[in-house]
């Protein structure tokens, strides 16, 4: 009876493994850049304040985050 149950325990965590590997990974959370203010013109001035402003949005405790090139490397 021990072993029966011991069996069955076993193959319902390997199910639940399995399983688990199935579903589909969620979506990247997209990563906003800092919206620009209208009064800014001249494209020096909108260049300084994208790179002050360009991590205000950015979730550090978020590792998937840190992971994407294509948020970090354009920094």
């Amino acid at each position: 009876m021990k072993t029966a149950l011991y069996l069955l325990t076993g193959l319902f965590a390997l199910a639940r493994a399995c399983n688990a590997r199935a579903q589909a990974p969620a979506a990247p959370v997209p990563f906003r850049l800092p919206d620009i203010p209208a009064v800014l013109t001249a494209p020096e001035d909108r260049a300084a304040y994208l790179s002050v402003h360009y991590w205000d949005h950015f979730d550090f405790k978020d590792p998937s985050l840190i992971e994407r090139a294509e948020v970090t490397e354009q920094a």
